[in-house]
């Protein structure tokens, strides 16, 4: 018998490939939520910044759960987000934020350290179905062999979105600026900011998409690798018999 090869992880541009091919059936399955809530997002955004935060908000977070049903739903077929499930992934979203974002004000790494430990906890909590403690946990036991990998994933992945925002962001504008101009719209400068935004959110949901089966087929790569690491482990440590 030959001795098989070790796995390992999946070049990470082949994973964003997939993913981000991936997104646009998903994203174009999910038309109806894109519509109706960049119709909100659009309506609110021209009473006023206050208003188009608050659209913002919450458009996204809406989506949020859309897409990360619809994501987990390529690998687990009879996956349903249950209101339940939509509680414990809104208080795992918060708490990590909240840790996150006060480790970062107090010092940068350690808030980018909990961002990358934390990166699969969304995932793990809804493809695993454990409550936000023990998907935090089993994110950091995961990540912590394959940290620098994750790092470099996370950073590509924002690098990505933010180019497809800015891109769409000019593309939206561009015209919009010229129709103020031209007097065919009668805007304040603070409604054409919102209204942009607002806009743009059909390419936000697409991007936000892409990062949640970015993140789903990380995950599964490496939960594929524990029996193989935790076996190479042991050979390690046991002792050798005469």
């Amino acid at each position: 018998m030959t001795e098989q090869s070790p796995r390992r992880t999946p070049p990470i541009g082949l994973l964003f490939g997939k993913a981000f091919d991936q997104a646009v059936k998903l994203t174009l399955q999910g038309w109806f939520w894109i519509g109706l809530l960049t119709a909100v997002y659009v309506a609110l955004s021209l009473l006023g910044t206050l208003w188009g935060l608050v659209a913002s908000y919450v458009t996204a977070s809406i989506w949020g759960i859309v897409a990360g049903a619809a994501a987990v739903q390529t690998v687990l077929a009879d996956f349903r987000m249950t209101p339940f499930r939509v509680f414990k992934l809104a208080g795992l979203t918060i708490t990590i934020g909240f840790f996150t974002g006060a480790a970062t004000l107090a010092l940068i790494l350690p808030g980018i350290l909990l961002a990358v430990m934390w990166s699969l906890a969304n995932v793990i909590l809804l493809t695993e179905d454990v409550y936000p403690d023990e998907a935090r946990k089993r994110s950091w036991r995961l990540v912590s062999k394959h940290f620098w990998k994750t790092l470099s994933l996370g950073f590509l992945l924002i690098a990505v979105q933010l180019a497809a925002v800015l891109f769409a962001s000019i593309a939206v504008n561009l015209p919009l600026g010229y129709a103020i101009r031209a007097g065919w719209l009668r805007l304040t400068t603070e409604q054409v900011g919102n209204l942009g935004s607002a806009l743009i959110f059909p390419i936000s949901a697409y991007v936000m998409m892409a990062g949640w089966l970015v993140y789903l087929h990380w995950y599964r790569s490496l939960k594929e690798l524990e029996p193989q690491q935790e076996q190479s482990g042991s050979a390690q440590t046991t002792p050798m018999t005469a």
